[in-house]
């Protein structure tokens, strides 16, 4: 169905990543537990999918209510790439999964509230780690301990990942006219993910939310 309702919108089907010896895939669909799972992959969380060879595909496991389900789905249409991920659940969401939903929600808030020309990309993913910090989920914030990622979000555009990278140590500086995708994201090992994950463009003042789908939490 999310295949379908893209491909008639003009998704062409196929991500491009260079270099990052990933394949791209549409949509990553990761429900309780199998949310709290980690693999080779440069990434907070991995799919089970169908085997070892291939983690980036629906598993054999089913979609239950009252667990926190994370979807995050790319695209591409006319040649631009789109990266979103949004939380939902069915019927409840676990107060500690929402806890964390929120959690993530407040960083994408100040991230829209303090991105601007000129910033640094470490100094915009050290701000993500303070607040994740100050929020009490130091410890889960990227990925599970020993396991977490250096990096909050990427240039997107022509490819799924490109420059800039807002991660850790890295000198890129924030120019107007860049689009970057940001996605704090914490997981908690054998539990679930939780997260958000938006496209911006960075203005000459500031910058501006491209991404249309509401940056809020979905209880069905």
């Amino acid at each position: 169905m999310f295949e379908l309702f893209a491909r008639k919108g003009g998704h062409a089907g196929k991500l491009r990543v260079r270099n990052y010896q990933t394949e791209g895939y549409s949509w990553y669909v990761l429900s309780g537990d199998s949310g709290g799972m980690t693999g080779v992959l440069d990434s907070p969380a991995i799919a089970e999918g169908c085997s070892y060879a291939f983690p980036c595909e629906a598993g054999s496991r089913k979609i239950r209510a009252r667990e926190p389900i994370l979807v995050d789905f790319a695209s591409t249409r006319n040649g631009h790439h789109m990266d979103e991920t949004r939380m939902f659940a069915i019927g409840k969401m676990p107060q500690h999964a929402l806890e964390a939903s929120n959690a993530a929600l407040a960083i994408y808030q100040d991230l829209l509230e303090t991105l601007h020309p000129g910033m640094i990309a470490h100094d915009v993913f050290r701000c993500t780690v303070d607040t994740a910090t100050s929020l009490g989920f130091k410890d889960s914030y990227l990925g599970i301990p020993g396991h977490q990622v250096s990096f909050v979000g990427h240039g997107i555009g022509y490819e799924l990942i490109e420059p800039p990278l807002i991660a850790h140590g890295r000198d890129d500086r924030l120019i107007p006219g860049m689009t970057i995708a940001l996605e704090p994201k914490f997981v908690f090992a054998d539990e679930f993910s939780a997260g958000i994950e938006s496209v911006f463009l960075i203005t000459e003042t500031g910058a501006r939310l491209i991404s249309l789908t509401l940056p809020e939490i979905f209880i069905c």
